[in-house]
């Protein structure tokens, strides 16, 4: 709460009146000012380009809150909590369902959010305690600088996937203008080639048309060409990415409808040459007259029944022995691109409340003790490290199953040639990769425990740099972030910072820009596959945000006199 005291409202900043207590409070939510509407339109637009970077609800704590909204600190990171929890359950309520861009199987990687959610928790902890003992103009230069280093690289990263689009189309559009070229030169080419056989056998054709045209050989002829012409397509397709599911399932499809149409053309086949053998016993003057072209095309009927008859009864011959293999290689994908994958989800759920219930226990910094454990007590001390034990071992344990799981999945990777298809997914057996998004998971939960926000600033860059799509790294993140906002809306409920219009006036705005801001976001990244504005996204707002720490940290220095942002609280007054 205000300390700053004062005699009349002009004594106070804006946004701020003077009490009976002769103390600066806060201006109560309505009637709002012209500022405080402006903010309140642009919190839900910022906080929607949040989600959809992966940053969440907190990257405006700064810029609206302290700034236009003139928030105390320690308010405005309560307020951050309340847009926290909103966006991300928005969010989350966008993502669940939804796909990988470039796969048929969810678009937020479970893998990453179990490696990094212990971390997360642990990184929290640690960063509450650096943001006690740290000065507040020690945290900001930290905070800027840390926003400083990664700005750059989240700009490049930005504009290398925004040139590879570009690219990307340009060479879809030099095969789609090669393609056109070719096909035109065919077709002209047809054409002139029947043109060329009519003006020859023009004669023969006036005779023996009707005949030829109703001749069965004739439409047997016709249907194998048209069959050829059905695998030719087929064989421009498979250069597409092979042995995805839905590949997969078209394969399938595809061979029973061919064989069904082999077995047809087989019995039509045998009909066509029992009725020429009854045309043959009945000596016809007209039928001699074409006799030489009905022996030719009888000739190649036979041929093509000959071929057709092979590869059907090799066809049905595959598709025996593989019938089983194709039962087991869908259960197989059934398994790994459930949506809502309910073991990881299970192990999720079970070790992040087991580390958010000794946090419960033991209380901290704005969180009173729910068993009455007093700050800096020898029970405290303990169950700091019961936490880090705690986290530690969920680390270990998380690692076993995911080892676990990944040995199995290696094993109907290899059995069916899946390796292109899966050679996108996180490596759990990487030690370096591991060890790098855990780390990740560190920083990212230091950055949020010191200054209220930044998770999503530390975690989407080393998801990039790991090879994860930017889409991909976004929801991830976001999921990751419900679990932490359920947390701290606890917390918000638990202190008195906040007055209940505060939390459901934020709650509201925060879901709104979740919801639908982002939701309009989503969907043009996905319409023009315009993956690179994620980054663009990130970098942004790191930059609404270094400009918005070096105006706060200025102007409570030039109004409170620089020692203001040296003041430190004794850290178990503080808690």
């Amino acid at each position: 709460m205000s300390t700053i005291s004062c005699t009349t409202d002009s004594d106070c900043d804006f946004n701020f009146y003077c009490s009976s207590n002769l103390t600066c409070v806060h201006d109560s939510l309505w009637p709002p000012t012209a500022l405080d509407i402006i903010a309140y339109l642009l919190i839900p637009i910022v906080i929607g380009f949040g989600n959809v970077g992966g940053i969440g609800g907190g990257i405006v704590k700064v810029p609206m809150l302290m700034l236009m909204l003139n928030y105390q600190t320690t308010v405005a990171t309560f307020i951050s909590y309340c847009l926290l929890f909103g966006s991300c359950l928005a969010n989350s309520a966008l993502l669940i369902f939804k796909k990988h861009p470039l796969q048929d199987k969810p678009i937020i990687d479970y893998n990453i959010v179990l490696i990094i959610n212990p971390m997360v928790l642990l990184g929290t902890n640690i960063g509450i305690f650096l943001n006690i003992l740290l000065p507040e103009i020690a945290a900001g230069i930290l905070f800027i600088c840390f926003l400083i280093l990664i700005s750059p690289y989240m700009f490049k990263k930005g504009l290398n996937l925004y040139r590879l689009k570009k690219q990307q189309q340009q060479c879809q559009l030099s095969e789609n203008l090669l393609e056109n070229d070719q096909e035109n030169e065919g077709n002209n080419g047809k054409a002139q080639l029947s043109l060329q056989e009519i003006e020859n056998n023009v004669n023969n054709y006036q005779k023996i048309n009707q005949n030829i045209n109703k001749s069965p050989q004739y439409q047997v002829a016709y249907n194998f060409n048209k069959i050829q012409n059905t695998k030719e397509v087929q064989g421009v397709e498979s250069i597409l990415p092979q042995n995805t599911r839905a590949q997969f399932r078209k394969d399938l499809q595809v061979s029973q409808t061919s064989n069904i149409s082999m077995s047809l053309l087989k019995s039509q086949l045998i009909e066509e040459e029992e009725e020429e053998e009854v045309a043959k016993e009945r000596p016809n003057s007209y039928l001699l007259a074409a006799q030489t072209n009905q022996d030719h095309l009888q000739r190649q009927s036979i041929i093509i029944s000959q071929n057709v008859i092979e590869e059907s009864e090799l066809g049905q011959n595959k598709i025996c022995v593989e019938a089983t293999g194709s039962e087991e290689q869908e259960a197989f994908y059934q398994q790994e691109y459930q949506q809502i994958p309910t073991k990881k989800i299970v192990l999720l759920v079970v070790v992040f409340f087991s580390v958010q219930m000794l946090v419960f226990i033991r209380g901290g910094k704005g969180l009173s003790s729910f068993v009455g454990i007093t700050t800096c007590s020898t029970t405290y001390w303990i169950a700091n490290g019961g936490i880090v034990l705690l986290a530690f071992v969920a680390v270990f344990v998380i690692r076993f199953f995911l080892q676990k799981w990944e040995k199995n999945k290696r094993i109907y990777i290899k059995k069916y040639h899946l390796e292109a298809e899966f050679a996108s997914d996180l490596d759990v057996n990487n030690n370096m990769k591991y060890i790098k998004i855990s780390l990740a998971g560190l920083a990212a939960g230091m950055l949020t425990g010191t200054f209220g926000v930044g998770a999503g600033l530390a975690l989407v860059p080393i998801l990039l740099a790991s090879g994860v799509h930017p889409q991909v790294a976004a929801a991830t993140c976001g999921l990751n972030f419900f679990f932490i906002s359920t947390t701290t809306i606890i917390q918000v409920f638990t202190s008195n910072y906040l007055n209940f219009s505060q939390i459901i006036l934020f709650s509201i705005l925060s879901f709104l820009g979740g919801f639908i801001i982002a939701k309009l976001i989503y969907k043009y990244v996905e319409k023009k596959k315009a993956s690179y504005l994620i980054a663009f996204i990130v970098f942004g707002l790191a930059i609404l945000n270094i400009v918005a720490f070096i105006v706060y940290l200025t102007k409570k220095g030039v109004k409170y006199g620089w020692d203001s942002l040296l003041n430190q609280t004794p850290f178990c007054q503080a808690q």
